[in-house]
Formats: C-alpha cells, structure tokens, sequence
C-alpha cells in the first residue's frame, strides 16, 4: 500500500528572459504566473497522483539605472521569493 507523506527539497534556479517588447514586468509576472500553474499541477508517479508547491520570486533589472551586476539581480530575486512564500499567489516581484 502506498502511504502518504512528505518529503521538503529545496531547489533554487534563475531564468533569464529578454523581453524585446513590452513590459518586462508584465512578462516576468505572467511567466511566474504559468509556471506556478505548470509546476503545481499534479501528476502520477508509479501510480499514485502527487504535486508539489513552487515559489518564485522575480526580480527585474533597472531600464534606467545602467547595468545591474548578476549578483544583485539574483539577490533581488531571493528576496522577492522569500517574500512570495508568505503570500498566497506563491510569487512576488522586487
């Protein structure tokens, strides 16, 4: 018999996305927005249906300020997730 139970893994990886036209903000919300959705959807593993929680912060580089070093901009993003995990939609910006 299968039991239920939990098991907590925590995984940490960036995506980058250019954004040529538009918003990037409206971009960065609505791809947290699809991948929240696409990573929650349970599945089947040998036989019994699991699903998983994500949470994903999303930082955006500054259109004014010059450019942002990789460390800062994965900085904001950390504390955006951080941020997320204590609010329903499971994302936040910074």
């Amino acid at each position: 018999a299968i039991g239920s139970g939990a098991a907590y893994l925590y995984s940490a990886f960036a995506v980058l996305v250019p954004v040529p036209d538009g918003d990037p903000r409206v971009r960065g919300h609505d791809l947290a927005l699809e991948m929240v959705r696409a990573l929650e959807a349970p599945f089947a593993v040998g036989g019994a249906e699991v699903s998983v929680s994500v949470t994903f912060g999303v930082a955006h580089a500054p259109d004014d300020d010059g450019p942002v070093a990789r460390a800062d901009l994965l900085h904001r993003a950390d504390l955006a997730m951080y941020s997320a995990k204590r609010t329903p939609r499971r994302w936040s910006a910074c």
